[in-house]
């Protein structure tokens, strides 16, 4: 027990590039402080990884090369949204980033892959519930 729980420190200390091999990071919106380590299920991730490729074609790329996918709003002039692994959404207007972020957070512990897909079907298919429900978090 006293093993697990130093690990555990050890991990939060290091901070995500420590994390030891086959575990993920599970975080919630605010503060960004891992809240557990769970081990990450291969083959979830393996199918999360083909839905998102799938879904965004060309633009797959993008998340791993730049660290994020650009999505223009649908109802804002000059407006984008910036999707992250496990981060809440940030807002981009006029190409400045703006103050506060959408935090949205799936239930269930999912891929990563998974939560980046739920977030950009969801702006494209109902950005304004995304607006309304999402947390507004600095």
């Amino acid at each position: 027990m006293l093993t697990a729980v130093s690990s555990r420190l050890r991990y939060i200390v290091r901070g995500w590039r420590g994390h030891p091999s086959g575990y993920e990071l599970w975080t919630e919106c605010g503060d960004g402080v891992p809240r557990e380590i769970v081990p990450v299920d291969d083959e979830a991730n393996r199918r999360a990884d083909q839905m998102l490729r799938d879904e965004l074609g060309p633009q797959y790329t993008l998340p791993t090369r730049q660290g994020y996918l650009n999505l223009p709003s649908t109802l804002f002039r000059n407006t984008n949204y910036r999707l992250r692994m496990r981060r809440p959404i940030e807002v981009y207007k006029n190409g400045r980033r703006q103050p506060w972020r959408l935090c949205i957070v799936s239930i269930e512990r999912v891929p990563s892959a998974d939560e980046l897909l739920m977030k950009y079907l969801w702006l494209r298919a109902n950005e304004e519930y995304v607006l309304t429900t999402g947390n507004l978090v600095r």
